[in-house]
Formats: C-alpha cells, structure tokens, sequence
C-alpha cells in the first residue's frame, strides 16, 4: 500500500490587491510576527495601475490596527512585570518589542510604492515608537527616585533611544 505525504501549504506572496486585502483581514487580530513580515515583504501589487491609492489607504489603516495592537500588549506585559523590580527582565523585554516593531517595517523594499509615502510612513512608525519610548523614559525616570534599581532600566531606554 502507498502512503502519500501531505504537502504542507506554502504561504504565497500577495500579488494582486483582493489577496493583500485577505492577508490583512487575516493578520488584523494578532501582531504580525516575523515570518508573517516576511512573507508580506516578498509581495508585489500586479494591479497597481488600478488599485495603489486604495492599497496605500488599506496598509495605513492595517498598520494603525497593528501599532494599537502592538502598544497595548507592550504596555500590559510593562505592567505585568513593574512590581517584580527586576530591571534586566524589564529591559529585556523593551528589547524584545523594540525588535518586534521591526516587522513593521515590511513595505520598504515595496518597488510599487511611492518613494515618498514609503518615507512618510517609515519616519511617521518611528516617530511613535521614539515617542512611546520617551514616555517610558519619563515613567521610569519617576520609577527610579522611589526604587533604585529601576534606575538601570531608564539608562537602558536612553541607549535605545539614542541608537
């Protein structure tokens, strides 16, 4: 008797817009991880012609969904873990989201886009991530005149921010 493998399903790039438009309902309810990034990275948009201001209008309104969703988990998992006062653990974890808001990033090689609505919406995703870091430089900094050992955890956030 012959056994036949199943041939597991190999994620497609996304080529035409109704297939960018599936992913982005598909990965809407949970961040993007890294092989998700990857796989969107290698997409193309065929249809250009007809459908880039919609696509450009639909990857700015998935990319709000996926900061919102990103910064609420940071925060909680922030949250989660202030009372323990470990500051290796706490800026293990900034490192970790930090490098996880990289997937983000996605759409730079996109050749079909416009150079300057890729720059607008590479500076405009840095921006708020300077910007949350800012803000948990200011809570730690306050953390850190009641718990001395929070005090690393804010000379940790300035590397990040200054690299």
């Amino acid at each position: 008797m012959f056994w036949f493998k199943k041939k597991e399903k190999k994620r497609v790039y996304p080529a035409v817009y109704s297939e960018w438009l599936s992913e982005f309902k598909r990965l809407e309810d949970s961040f993007l991880s890294e092989a998700d990034s990857v796989m969107l990275s290698g997409g193309d948009l065929t249809d250009k012609k007809y459908s880039i201001v919609n696509f450009e209008n639909s990857l700015s309104g998935f990319l709000e969904k996926q900061i919102q969703m990103f910064f609420a988990k940071f925060s909680k998992d922030i949250e989660a873990n202030i009372d323990e006062g470990n500051c290796e653990y706490m800026l293990l974890i900034i490192r970790r989201y930090n490098l996880k808001y990289n997937n983000l990033f996605f759409f730079e090689n996109f050749a079909f886009l416009d150079a300057k609505y890729k720059n607008e919406l590479v500076c405009e995703l840095k921006g708020k991530l300077n910007s949350y870091n800012n803000d948990l430089l200011r809570y730690f900094s306050k953390i850190s005149e009641y718990t001395d050992t929070m005090y690393e955890v804010t000379l940790g956030i300035k590397r990040l921010i200054e690299v």
